[in-house]
């Protein structure tokens, strides 16, 4: 092969995946997705959100609340991924996400309830696009390679191969952890004992039990 026309070749592959970083946006319905994993596809109409919630709960005693909590998120796929004395974090299905929350305020008194819904749609369809444009230029590479005639020439289009192959396996990557966020959401749960009233507490709430008793009577 004719060098300057092989060096031409070259800088048109290196011109092209330096556009490729940022791929031109189109419309979520007409995204058609070349990737080789498995991804929601997005939607106008459906957001791929990931969700993570908060909840504290001041329960009688927290060891029994902490097996009721287990049941509860057994019930409903769950899994518990990491504990630090009364507060837990688990993962489950994003379908049962708002059931879950629901079942856990029936177990104590809710003090603080906090979620996070994050919308990462556009980030997993830039994402899919940047995906698709490495692929694309990746193979141009590689039929480049079979065609290059001297080991200098092997060795840079070898060289540009080895970053692109990098990139694409951290985009895989990302997009496989944006994905397991959309299918699993994480609720954190902390458990907290109710004060125990002490003697002056407890003569109070006798009085004021009499005294109620006396106004329901009358």
């Amino acid at each position: 092969m004719n060098k300057t026309y092989f060096l031409a070749l070259l800088s048109l592959l290196l011109f092209i995946n330096c556009r490729g970083a940022n791929p031109p946006q189109h419309s979520l319905s007409n995204h058609t997705s070349a990737i080789d994993v498995a991804l929601t596809e997005p939607s106008s109409s459906e957001p791929l959100i990931s969700h993570e919630a908060l909840m504290e709960l001041l329960v009688e005693h927290p060891d029994s609340s902490f097996k009721t909590i287990n049941r509860i998120f057994g019930q409903n796929n769950g899994l518990l991924i990491s504990r630090n004395n009364y507060q837990f974090s688990y993962r489950i299905p994003s379908a049962s996400f708002s059931k879950t929350l629901e079942d856990l305020a029936g177990i104590g008194k809710v003090k603080q309830r906090l979620i996070n819904s994050r919308d990462v749609t556009n980030q997993v369809f830039n994402s899919q696009d940047r995906l698709s444009s490495l692929k694309k230029v990746k193979e141009r590479y590689l039929n480049l390679l079979q065609q290059a005639n001297s080991v200098s020439d092997m060795l840079s289009i070898e060289k540009e191969l080895e970053r692109i192959s990098g990139e694409i396996e951290i985009l895989e990557s990302e997009l496989k952890r944006l994905q397991s966020s959309i299918d699993h959401s994480i609720i954190n749960v902390v458990l907290k004992q109710k004060k125990k009233a002490g003697i002056i507490g407890a003569i109070g709430k006798g009085i004021y039990s009499g005294v109620k008793w006396l106004f329901v009577r009358n």
